[in-house]
């Protein structure tokens, strides 16, 4: 019944710096944006959509969840060629990417606001 997941929100607190990061930095299309919705937008992701949300003041705990760890995982096939690509482009990393226990190749990034996600190449056998 419950086999979808709909939206993953990242919260931020300047929707055109975000969009700017997220769209033009990362290379994530805009899937929609309304001027009639100014604080929220869907990015253009495989799977699930992920959407950028600017908490008002209706969200009284709003600020609390901008500049976090999100606990969302870009995919990429070639984590080197993407690390070096978006620290040219001056995206802020965690570190390099490095081989995970698990096999995987990992690294964090992070977003205007410090939302954190984890940019990862795993092609298991």
């Amino acid at each position: 019944m419950l086999n979808r997941i709909g939206w993953i929100q990242v919260f931020v607190s300047d929707m055109d710096r975000a969009v700017e990061f997220y769209a033009d930095t990362l290379g994530i299309g805009v899937r929609a944006r309304s001027p009639d919705f100014p604080d929220f937008v869907e990015l253009a992701t495989e799977g699930a959509i992920l959407a950028l949300n600017r908490p008002g003041d209706e969200w009284p705990q709003g600020k609390g969840l901008i500049g976090r760890v999100t606990g969302i995982t870009l995919t990429v096939p070639d984590i080197e060629t993407a690390y070096r690509s978006l620290s040219a482009k001056g995206v802020r990393f965690s570190g390099p990417p490095a081989k995970q226990p698990w096999g995987a190749m990992m690294t964090s990034l992070f977003d205007p606001d410090g939302n954190e996600l984890s940019l990862l190449e795993w092609n298991p056998g």
